[in-house]
């Protein structure tokens, strides 16, 4: 009896290899290599065959799939993906993680933070999970929780040098203050410093640790920091925004919009440089061309919310007070007020110093709408992500 049961097992045991030997992996190994030579493509299209014909026996050709999916953009597609690779593997940590990521890059930031956290619970160890939920934390608006994911990172993986330029961001952003104290900026500075000197080549945090230099006035150590990011990423934008907010501050106007400018050219949306072209215009009296710049802001953030678009039209009113275009002054006062730009602390204290309206303010009408705008709670929130630059240069 025992015999026939050995044989019995022993002859499941043949049939199982047999059928396990008749898996063609050909097409899974063309996939990966194609993927591994950045052939995303013809990689997926390798993929689409194996699982077609094996839908359950390897899971990383969903993994690898996903990923193929993933660098090209098609995050939709990749999530599926991720998805039944989660089915097959439900105790494995790189399902749950990959999903984070996917929905982080169509900015789904509480689902990315469920996903990371997810990864965490399977895997304890993973200290880019904890980054990356970090990062969520971010978007989301809760610094501390933000800064805490950071900390865990670094202490699991010391060498993370991604980790410390985000705490320095995290530590910056944290504030709830309407002006950064110098302290805070110092010490989100020394953060960036320890990521740079664990990776001297990380621009990211050369950018960030410029963007510190500028708040604190030193205008020499910021230009030298944005010079390093430039060599390493020269296509990134924020780089020459930077510079041309320096040369802004230091009155060199034609040089400061030069900069702006170059910065649009890699990234035509990127609002702020418009804006701040707009404040330069203004500051030269050139009054068409400084709405002319704040209007373009309102274009192409056609989705933008009603705060934005209101500190816009006040930012537009300030231009024509000062050109003494009553009509139009109080015109674009009253789109402000109905986007409600003044139910920020920010715009409003801006609003009750600005030197624009001074000649205004005895005026019965300016009064009045003085008094409309004071009623109601005014949010104090540092860095509001709408209008996130405004308070910066504040």
């Amino acid at each position: 009896m025992k015999t026939n049961f050995f044989l019995i097992q022993f002859f499941l045991g043949i049939q199982f290899c047999a059928f396990a030997q008749s898996i063609d992996v050909q097409l899974l190994n063309k996939g990966i290599e194609l993927k591994t030579r950045g052939e995303y493509k013809a990689a997926i299209i390798a993929f689409d065959e194996f699982v077609a014909t094996y839908p359950t026996a390897h899971p990383n050709a969903y993994y690898h799939r996903g990923y193929s999916n993933f660098y090209l953009q098609n995050y939709r597609a990749a999530i599926k993906d991720f998805e039944q690779l989660q089915r097959l593997q439900p105790l494995e940590a790189k399902a749950p993680y990959a999903l984070g990521q996917s929905h982080y890059k169509l900015r789904a930031y509480q689902k990315a933070f469920e996903y990371f956290t997810k990864t965490t619970q399977l895997d304890p160890y993973h200290f880019k999970a904890f980054n990356d939920r970090g990062l969520t934390q971010c978007h989301l608006r809760n610094f501390t929780q933000a800064l805490d994911d950071f900390h865990k990172a670094v202490h699991l993986d010391s060498t993370f040098a991604m980790a410390y330029n985000n705490i320095g961001a995290a530590r910056y952003f944290k504030q709830d203050i309407a002006k950064p104290s110098k302290r805070d900026i110092r010490v989100a500075r020394d953060w960036f410093s320890k990521a740079i000197k664990l990776e001297p080549t990380l621009a990211l945090a050369y950018r960030n640790r410029g963007a510190m230099h500028i708040f604190l006035g030193d205008y020499d150590s910021a230009l030298s920091d944005l010079n390093m990011a430039s060599k390493r990423t020269p296509k990134d934008a924020m780089i020459y925004f930077y510079e041309g907010v320096i040369y802004a501050d230091q009155k060199n106007n034609a040089r400061a919009i030069a900069a702006f400018e170059k910065a649009l050219t890699l990234n035509s949306t990127l609002v702020f440089a418009y804006e701040e072209i707009g404040n330069l215009h203004k500051e030269n009296k050139n009054t068409s061309l400084a709405v002319q710049q704040y209007k373009k802001c309102q274009t192409i953030q056609k989705s933008a919310s009603e705060l934005y678009t209101g500190l816009i039209d006040y930012r537009i009113a300030l231009v024509y007070a000062e050109a003494m275009n009553k009509k139009l002054m109080y015109d674009y006062l009253k789109k402000a007020r109905r986007h409600g730009a003044f139910a920020d602390m920010q715009v409003y204290r801006d609003f009750s110093k600005a030197k624009e309206f001074n000649t205004h303010r005895r005026e019965k009408k300016f009064r009045r709408f003085t008094k409309s705008i004071r009623r109601g709670k005014k949010e104090n929130k540092f860095l509001n992500p709408d209008l996130g630059w405004f308070r910066m240069r504040k």
